[in-house]
């Protein structure tokens, strides 16, 4: 668990993850970006992403020489955030020499109010908004670790669906539910694929991105696809949540020959070894989805005579269509 930096405090994971669980799952990335300054800017910077978990690496939090020296000793770090003011501050006899060490050879990003990124010396403006430092940091660590991030996550996540006939049907508790199952075996995203789903005011989401904007850059930009997914994700409970559509055709810009191929990119962007999809009654394109799940769950049986009745004919529909193997995946209960 996440908690204020102390002075000389050991190095932190501030995601909060389990490594042992997360050699067992195939999840641990094995990536570091270091980040060593005051406190008060450590803490400022870890709080900004303690809950985000679509990042491709860990963050360590450091506030003493010594103990990120000795850290990079036994450890591989991709990216140093490193504050000159704080290690003058520590020791008057520092210099860039010095922060080479710790970095143990690789790239340095030295903080201030300076912004020159690409040379053979790296500046990073961190008087701005989180948001827009996380971004450059995001661009500098996909050059530096070139194709080797591709093999970050490259397991598939496990998809299971959230579906039922009756609009009135509350599906967010029995999608969060289900989440609190599957957050044992690793990190899980719940995607509300309603447009109307009151998501946003049940959880006070304060999001600037949603699900039809990394559709789009799915479609036309690959790299704008990692930083959106890092800035629209909320964390809620047991699950990173993703916003529903802005309007409901945004779904079928995904064509149904790529909604695994879109399924697979959440998966490996965010670290995700579950996701769990919230599907509209009244969707389009429904086999498609239920082909990607592993399961289907569909609570609220028995609640009204009528809602047994379309039951019924939903199992009819699959079985003309000699869809058995869908109908095995449907679940009654969580």
């Amino acid at each position: 668990m996440w908690a204020p930096l102390e002075k000389a405090a050991r190095p932190i994971d501030v995601r909060g993850r389990n490594p042992e669980k997360e050699k067992r799952t195939g999840a641990l990335s094995r990536h570091i970006v270091a980040i060593y300054d005051s406190v008060d800017y450590v803490n400022h910077f870890l709080m900004f992403i303690k809950n985000n978990r679509t990042l491709p690496f860990e963050v360590m939090g450091f506030t003493s020489l010594a103990s990120l020296e000795e850290y990079g000793r036994t450890h591989q770090i991709d990216i140093l955030l490193f504050s000159r003011d704080a290690a003058l501050r520590e020791d008057c006899s520092f210099n860039e020499t010095e922060a080479a060490k710790c970095a143990n050879g690789k790239c340095i990003l030295f903080l201030g109010e300076t912004q020159s990124l690409g040379g053979d010396v790296q500046y990073l403006n961190v008087y701005r908004q989180a948001k827009l430092v996380l971004g450059d940091i995001l661009d500098v660590f996909y050059q530096v670790t070139a194709g080797a991030v591709k093999n970050v996550g490259t397991y598939r996540a496990q998809v299971y669906g959230i579906y039922s006939l009756d609009d009135s049907t509350d599906k967010i508790t029995a999608a969060m539910t289900l989440a609190d199952r599957l957050s044992a075996q690793g990190p899980v995203l719940y995607i509300n694929l309603e447009q109307f789903s009151g998501i946003k005011y049940r959880f006070s989401m304060e999001c600037e991105a949603g699900i039809s904007d990394l559709i789009y850059f799915f479609r036309t930009n690959p790299e704008m696809f990692r930083k959106t997914l890092v800035s629209a994700v909320f964390h809620a409970g047991s699950a990173d949540i993703l916003e529903g559509p802005a309007e409901p055709e945004d779904i079928d810009e995904v064509l149904p020959a790529r909604w695994g191929e879109f399924l697979e990119r959440l998966s490996t962007e965010g670290n995700y070894t579950s996701i769990i999809l919230d599907v509209p009654c009244q969707m389009r394109n429904i086999i498609t989805i239920f082909d990607q799940c592993r399961a289907v769950y569909m609570p609220g049986r028995g609640q009204t005579e009528g809602e047994d009745y379309r039951r019924r004919e939903f199992r009819q529909y699959f079985a003309g269509r000699g869809r058995e193997d869908i109908l095995e995946k449907i679940r009654e209960a969580i």
